[in-house]
């Protein structure tokens, strides 16, 4: 069985990333460019993967309201304010539908679920029971649908954080799984003072996929300063955990490697530009194809 891996329509052409040894695409908008041309960019790649045809998946939400008044990529499922809740549940499912309309059939859809809550002291009363019941949405949506939903591990709600935690939530449900990101990971460790990877090895055997980018450096997000600098770097063979660098890249890929799920790179060009980038999907493709 071939190894998955995948990377992210937004910077370079389905037919560039194949030529580099990626067999898989991710659609997500990204933030270069208009949204309009950038959903333009991101239909024209799923059609090149449909016609192709080739895996593929779809990191949600490609279709916006017009009126929408939050960045994009948040997530509402576990707020306390019902309306919000439902505004993210209404986004997927419209996003589903027309995606089925237009009939893209993805292997898995990639959604933000937490939402942002670091606060110890904010906690409220039936938090277990919105979080259950926004996950049965979210499952009868998958269902509904035919599309499986992965909730990518983001450790950004102190409610809904810890790695044990989330593989036991999202255990028994058919349609949704959970999606493990490397970058998120880490800054969850450096946000709550447990092993990367020790966490790692409990999230990993419970997912059905992987997004793997890295930074540099100790701290999270905007404490972080090669993420405030560079966003998500580009993972790269060389990078070790001695000179600073979040993990040890090759172990880290090796090891997922173990598991025969999709590994996507979702690394961002603004490090090293787009030689980097290139050089990263293609020693990263050569490294997984020798593994079996």
């Amino acid at each position: 069985m071939s190894q998955t891996i995948g990377a992210n329509a937004i910077y370079i052409p389905w037919e560039e990333m194949q030529a580099l040894g990626v067999n898989h695409m991710e659609a997500c908008l990204g933030r270069r460019g208009s949204y309009e041309d950038r959903l333009d960019r991101m239909l024209q790649a799923l059609d090149a993967a449909k016609d192709a045809p080739a895996p593929y998946s779809i990191h949600l939400p490609l279709y916006l309201p017009s009126d929408m008044a939050y960045d994009y990529l948040d997530a509402f499922f576990l707020d306390e304010n019902p309306i919000k809740r439902q505004f993210s549940i209404d986004l997927v499912e419209t996003n589903l539908k027309k995606l089925k309309e237009a009939g893209y059939q993805p292997q898995y859809v990639v959604q933000h679920f937490a939402g942002i809550n670091l606060d110890q002291h904010v906690a409220y009363a039936g938090f277990d029971g919105v979080l259950k019941s926004s996950l049965e949405a979210l499952n009868e949506l998958g269902q509904a649908y035919g599309t499986p939903i992965l909730l990518e591990y983001i450790a950004s709600n102190v409610l809904f954080h810890d790695p044990d935690q989330w593989v036991e939530a999202l255990a028994d449900y058919s349609h949704l799984g959970l999606l493990t990101d490397t970058g998120h990971l880490y800054f969850a460790s450096e946000l709550y003072g447990f092993d990367f990877a020790t966490a790692l090895e409990s999230l990993a055997p419970a997912s059905e996929a992987f997004h793997v980018w890295t930074v540099k450096g100790p701290g999270a997000y905007q404490n972080n300063q090669s993420y405030v600098d560079f966003h998500h770097l580009a993972p790269r063979l060389n990078q070790v955990e001695e000179e600073g660098w979040a993990f040890d890249t090759q172990g880290v890929l090796a090891y997922l490697a173990s598991f025969q799920k999709p590994i996507i790179i979702e690394a961002s060009m603004v490090y090293g530009g787009r030689d980097n980038y290139t050089e990263s999907l293609k020693e990263c493709a050569a490294m997984l194809r020798k593994i079996v």
